[in-house]
């Protein structure tokens, strides 16, 4: 599709830790949120981001998942994402793909990136820069 676009995702996180050893914690969950944004096609979007990350000492080793993004109509899009999640510093980053689409969505591909902090209360918001 070739546009681009950018906006803030507001979210809360939700999600279950196991402790493998002292100081490895594996933890899945949920991102989920709207989005805020000055392009009308993303403006008001709902997304829901499960995920898995893997933390030792507090440094990210690996974090993936996918985003399911639903507007008002119920048209959805998906993207696969993998990232860092800095469990002390509360910093959250990473690229995603775009996978798939419904509606308005359907054929949609390209990528985009997110940086963002999480707040110790489990609230958030990640900047979003991306193409479609």
């Amino acid at each position: 599709m070739g546009k681009k676009f950018d906006g803030t995702f507001f979210f809360s996180i939700d999600g279950e830790r196991w402790e493998l050893e002292p100081g490895h914690v594996i933890w899945a969950g949920t991102f989920k949120g709207q989005f805020s944004s000055p392009d009308p096609v993303w403006e008001g979007t709902n997304w829901d981001c499960p995920g898995i990350t893997e933390n030792e000492d507090g440094k990210s080793q690996d974090s993936s998942g996918y985003c399911i993004v639903t507007d008002s109509d119920g048209d959805k899009a998906w993207a696969s994402w993998k990232g860092r999640t800095e469990i002390k510093a509360g910093e959250v980053s990473g690229m995603a793909q775009w996978r798939g689409g419904t509606g308005k969505f359907a054929g949609i591909n390209g990528h985009l990136t997110y940086s963002g902090k999480v707040n110790p209360n489990g609230q958030g918001s990640a900047k979003v820069d991306g193409d479609y």
